[in-house]
C-alpha cells in the first residue's frame, strides 16, 4: 500500500547518452570459452524516452505466488522503496502464447578454439542465444541475437574502440580465438554437443559499449541413420521487436538453459522493475533490470550459461541479451555470484568489481523493493538502429594483421575488409 507519509518520488529523466562517453571494457572471468562463460558485464545504450510513470496510482494488489508483503520499507539511507504493487505494470500478464514464442526461439551456443591455432577439441556449451526474424528483412540467413562478451577474446579490445570513427558494428570471427556452433537445447546435453544443428559463420558484435551481437548460422543438416533429432529449420524464430519505454512492474518471462540446470531448458516467469542507470563508470549504459525469485540454482534462469537469451515482456516487446546479474543467495545458503575483472578508463587500470553490490544502487535508483527476489538480471537495450548497424556489421569483416617478419602473431584487432 502506498505511504501517505512518503517523499514524492522524481520522475526520471529522459537520459540519452551521448557516443563519445566512456563505455565499459570487460576483461570476463570466464578465462576461457572452454569451461562456462560467466555472466558479464557490457552495459547497453538508452531507449530515449520516458521509462514510466513513477507516480501512477499504485496497484495494491498483492500476488500470492510471490508472497507480496505491500506496506513498503525504507532502505538504509531512509529512501522509501515501492512493493511491485505499486508499480504501474504490475497487473500485465505474460500470456502462453508469449511464454511459447520465446522458448521455441532458444538455442544454446557452443565453443572451442579453433582447430588452425589449438588443434582438434570438443564442443562446450557456452551460452544462450535465440534465433529473431527481423520484421522487414527480406534475407535468407538464419540470424541469432546473443551477448557480445560470450566472446571473451575479442570482446575487451573492441571496448577500446569506442571513439574511434569505426563502424558501430564489426565482424570479429575472423580474429577470435574461437569458433562457434548452435545446438538444440530440447536435445540431451550430450547429443547436442555431439553434432551441433548449426555453425556460426559471422559474428556482428555492436562497438560502442553494447553487449549484443548477432550471430550468422549455416544449418548443418548432417544426422546418423535413425537420428530424428530436429534440425534447425525446425526451430521457430522469434519475431524481434524491441522494447522502447517498457513499463515497470509488468511480468516478463525468461527461457534459457544454465549450467547449474545441467543444461536443462527452464522456463520462469519474472517481473520487469525499470531501467537502471548505472553509477558505476566502467558499466556506463542503461539496462532493463528483471527480477525473479528462485528457491535454489538450478531453478534460476538469469544462473550462469543463461548469458545471450533474451526476455519478453507482457507487452509482447523483447529484452535482448543478459548481459550481468546480482544474485542475493538462496533459501539453501548458496550464492552464485562472481567477481568481474574490467578495465577502468579513468585511472587506466584492471580493476575488480562485485555484482552483488549494485542491487542496493538498483534499489534506490528504482525506488523498489528487491528483498523478496533472488536475482537481478540485466538486459541490453539496443535501439531499433543498432539492430540494422549489426546486420551491416557482417559487411565489416576484421582479419588479422599479418605480424612483422619475426615477430609473433598479435592478438586484437586487424583490419578492415
Amino acid at each position: 500500500m502506498q505511504n501517505p507519509d512518503k517523499q514524492p518520488l522524481p520522475v526520471y529523466e529522459q537520459l540519452n547518452r551521448n557516443a563519445a562517453e566512456p563505455n565499459a571494457v570487460l576483461k570476463h572471468t570466464a578465462a576461457v570459452l572452454g569451461t562456462v562463460a560467466a555472466l558479464g558485464i557490457v552495459s547497453a545504450y538508452a531507449t530515449t524516452g520516458d521509462v514510466g510513470n513513477v507516480n501512477a496510482a499504485p496497484i495494491t494488489k498483492a500476488d500470492p505466488t510471490e508472497h507480496a508483503d505491500t506496506s513498503g520499507v525504507k532502505s538504509e539511507q531512509g529512501i522509501y522503496l515501492r512493493d511491485v504493487e505499486e508499480l504501474p505494470g504490475y497487473r500485465m500478464k505474460v500470456s502462453k502464447e508469449r511464454k511459447k514464442e520465446l522458448a521455441d526461439s532458444l538455442v544454446t551456443i557452443l565453443s572451442r578454439p579453433k582447430a588452425s591455432k589449438y588443434g582438434e577439441s570438443d564442443w562446450q556449451e557456452v551460452c544462450n542465444a535465440n534465433l529473431i526474424k527481423i520484421p522487414g528483412y527480406k534475407g535468407k540467413e538464419i540470424i541469432a541475437t546473443v551477448a557480445a562478451h560470450c566472446d571473451p577474446s575479442v570482446t575487451p579490445n573492441l571496448g577500446m574502440n569506442v571513439y574511434l570513427s569505426q563502424p558501430e558494428a564489426v565482424d570479429t570471427l575472423a580474429i577470435s580465438d574461437n569458433e562457434f556452433a548452435v545446438a538444440d537445447p530440447k536435445e540431451y546435453p550430450l547429443e547436442r554437443t555431439h553434432i551441433p544443428i548449426g555453425f556460426v559463420n559471422g559474428m556482428s558484435v555492436n562497438q560502442r559499449g553494447i553487449d549484443i551481437a548477432l550471430l550468422r548460422i549455416t544449418p548443418n543438416d548432417n544426422r546418423l541413420p535413425g537420428d530424428r533429432s530436429r534440425l534447425i529449420k525446425d526451430i521457430k524464430p522469434v519475431t524481434y521487436r524491441p522494447a522502447v519505454d517498457p513499463i515497470p512492474g509488468q511480468q516478463a518471462v525468461m527461457s534459457t538453459a544454465t549450467q547449474a540446470s545441467g543444461a536443462h531448458k527452464r522456463n520462469k516467469v519474472g517481473r520487469f522493475l525499470g531501467v537502471y542507470y548505472p553509477e558505476d563508470s566502467f558499466i556506463g549504459n542503461p539496462v532493463a533490470i528483471v527480477a525473479n525469485k528462485s528457491s535454489q540454482a538450478e531453478q534460476d534462469p538469469s544462473n550462469f550459461m543463461a548469458s545471450g537469451s533474451d526476455a519478453m515482456l507482457a507487452d509482447g516487446n523483447l529484452l535482448t541479451a543478459t548481459s550481468w546479474r546480482s544474485n542475493s543467495g538462496y533459501p539453501d545458503g548458496s550464492v552464485q555470484e562472481a567477481d568481474i575483472y574490467y578495465f577502468d578508463r579513468q585511472s587506466g587500470e584492471w580493476k575488480t568489481y562485485n555484482p552483488a553490490m549494485t542491487r542496493s544502487k538498483i534499489e534506490r535508483q528504482l525506488h523498489v523493493d528487491t528483498q523478496r527476489y533472488t536475482t537481478l538480471a540485466a538486459y541490453s537495450l539496443p535501439r531499433k538502429t543498432d539492430i540494422r548497424n549489426l546486420m551491416r556489421g557482417f559487411t565489416h569483416v576484421l582479419q588479422p594483421t599479418p605480424p612483422a617478419e619475426g615477430e609473433p602473431f598479435p592478438d586484437g584487432i586487424g583490419s578492415y575488409k
